[in-house]
This record gives structure tokens, C-alpha cells and sequence, in this order.
């Protein structure tokens, strides 16, 4: 089986069982492969087959900064750089494009940066294995129906679409270029999202595939992981301390606490601040999970003694 694999660019879900079954001694099934991928421990790719017309773009990051009317005219209007437009612009990575909308429909309080995906390419139709970006167009939640075998709805309050990357780190949306102004409001595509429109579709399991590359990197990772019985609480502590996961959190805590002074000073009521506003900023621009983001509103909460203010 070790001199076939290393023939193989991919491998089924099915056959990457097999083979970490024989790795590992025990038994591997695709459910545990699922969980790995939803845990963020083992990348899936999606197999688009030849002629079988999924088009995608060729994209890069965009932030995109939407103004309600009021905003947006006082942007327009002044000769002089606004200090809630270049704060939000200097937080921006570089190397990623920042762009400001001005949506006559969006009310001023709800004035933030969303983030999307700008096209670099003309439509095509893609081919082959492409990683999946796990926290993209519900991808998560298409993972999590198959684990548990449910059929919860995709809940994107704005959906940017399916993001795919290739072995060269080149990123792709998956679209669809014929979509209506009804097709656009039934996918709750916002007004700040430029053509063409993602496509709200999701591969069938059978697309579902492993990249050799990708299970050899997991398998390093299992072979340089071992687990030791901590001997003391102390070094428990310092284990879980020292955690990827911990540690993300943390970030996402010290951002929005960072940050939340300076949002809170810019919505309409600043002593009747709405819970969902804070879960929508948090989710939008903090944090990559809604969990992760009602976690951060409970620390931001404590630290600044909102429990009066926020309703």
C-alpha cells in the first residue's frame, strides 16, 4: 500500500481511512476524518471533475468598509481623511484590498468593515483537487450535517461564498454568473458584493478527497505528538495554556477588547447597546465562530461592566 500512496496526488475519503488505519493501529472511519476536518486538524479538498462545469474566479481578500447614507455623504463631502475610516483601513493586512460602499439602506450604528473576496481572473471552469477553506460559505455547518447526520439550515446572514486554494496558495470562489436580482436576494448576497455572485452549492461526499501532501503533513503531526501524563497540576496549567486553541482565543479576547471602546463610542445608542449588534460586530470583524464570539462579548461585558447597558 506505501509504494501505491506515494503514486497518488489524492485520496479518497474512504482510502485516507484505510491508510491512517494502518498508521495508527486502530480503526479510522470517514466520521473521524470529518471531525478531524472540522477541528481544523486535517485539510479536505474539493474534486472538481473535467466537464463538469463548476466555475470559479480567481480572487484576493477585500475588505469592504459600507457607510449608511449619513456617513457615506460626510465621506464624500470632506477634503479630509475621517479618523473611523483610516482606523478601520490601518487594521487591514497588508497586501489586501480595502474599499469603502456606501449603502443607502444600511443604517449608520451598523457602519463596519465586511469582508469578501475580489476577483483577479475571468470566469472559468475549474478542474482537479482544491482545499476547501473550512470557514467559508458554511462550510462548516455542510460538515457538521454530515457528521451528525442533520439537516441544519446555512445560516450566513451574508453569504461571500465558497473559498478554494490550489497548491500554490491562489485562491478561487466558486460562482455562479447568471444569478437575478431575486436569485441575489433569495442568497442574501449583499449590496457591497461585486459580480460574479458566489455560488450556493456544496460538493457531494464523493467530491470529497484527501491530498497525499496534506495526510502526509497530518501523519508527521501524530508521529511528533506524544502524550505524556502530566504529573502535577502545574504542568497540566501550562499545558493548556500553551494550546493553539487557548491561544486563539486569547487573541480574539485581547482584539475585542481592544477595539470595543472605540465601536460602542459609534453607535446611535451609546447606553442601550443591543446584544445582537455586539454578536454581529464580534462575528463580523473579531472572530471566526459564533461560539468564539458569544465567549468574547462575555469577557468584554465583565471588564466593562455592561451588564446595565447591554440589552
Amino acid at each position: 500500500m506505501s509504494k501505491l500512496f506515494k503514486l497518488k496526488k489524492w485520496l479518497t475519503l474512504e482510502d485516507a481511512s484505510k491508510r491512517l488505519s494502518s498508521i495508527l493501529e486502530e480503526e479510522v472511519n470517514t466520521n473521524d476524518l470529518i471531525q478531524l476536518i472540522i477541528e481544523g486538524e486535517l485539510k479536505v479538498s474539493w474534486y472538481f471533475k473535467v466537464n463538469q462545469g463548476i466555475e470559479a474566479v480567481k480572487v484576493i481578500k477585500d475588505n469592504v468598509y459600507v457607510l449608511g447614507p449619513v456617513k457615506g455623504e460626510e465621506f464624500l463631502s470632506t477634503n479630509t481623511p475621517l479618523k473611523y475610516i483610516t482606523d478601520a483601513q490601518a487594521n487591514i493586512p497588508e497586501g489586501e484590498v480595502f474599499r469603502i460602499f456606501i449603502d443607502s439602506e444600511m443604517p449608520d450604528w451598523s457602519t463596519c468593515v465586511y469582508h469578501d473576496y475580489r476577483e483577479t481572473s475571468g470566469i472559468f471552469d475549474i478542474e482537479g483537487p482544491f482545499n476547501i477553506h473550512i470557514n467559508s460559505g458554511d462550510m462548516k455547518t455542510y460538515f457538521e450535517n454530515i457528521l451528525f447526520d442533520t439537516r441544519s439550515d446555512f445560516e450566513s446572514e451574508y453569504f461571500t461564498g465558497i473559498i478554494v486554494e490550489d497548491g500554490e496558495d491562489d485562491l478561487f470562489k466558486i460562482v455562479l454568473h447568471c444569478l437575478d436580482e431575486d436569485d441575489k436576494r433569495e442568497y442574501r448576497i449583499p449590496n457591497w458584493a461585486q459580480y460574479p455572485y458566489p455560488m450556493k452549492e456544496y460538493p457531494k461526499q464523493s467530491d470529497l478527497v484527501i491530498l497525499r501532501s496534506d495526510l502526509e503533513k497530518f501523519e508527521q503531526a501524530i508521529n511528533n505528538h506524544s502524550i505524556e501524563i502530566p504529573q502535577s497540576s502545574i504542568d497540566l496549567d501550562d499545558q493548556i495554556l500553551k494550546t493553539k486553541t487557548l491561544n486563539t482565543l486569547f487573541e480574539s479576547i485581547k482584539k475585542g477588547v481592544d477595539k470595543f471602546p472605540n465601536w460602542s463610542a459609534q453607535q446611535r445608542y451609546k447606553n442601550n447597546i443591543q446584544m445582537r449588534d455586539v454578536d454581529e460586530w464580534l462575528y463580523e470583524s473579531i472572530t471566526s465562530t459564533k461560539r468564539e464570539a458569544e465567549i468574547v462579548k462575555k469577557v468584554i461585558i465583565e471588564i466593562f461592566n455592561l451588564k446595565k447597558s447591554i440589552n
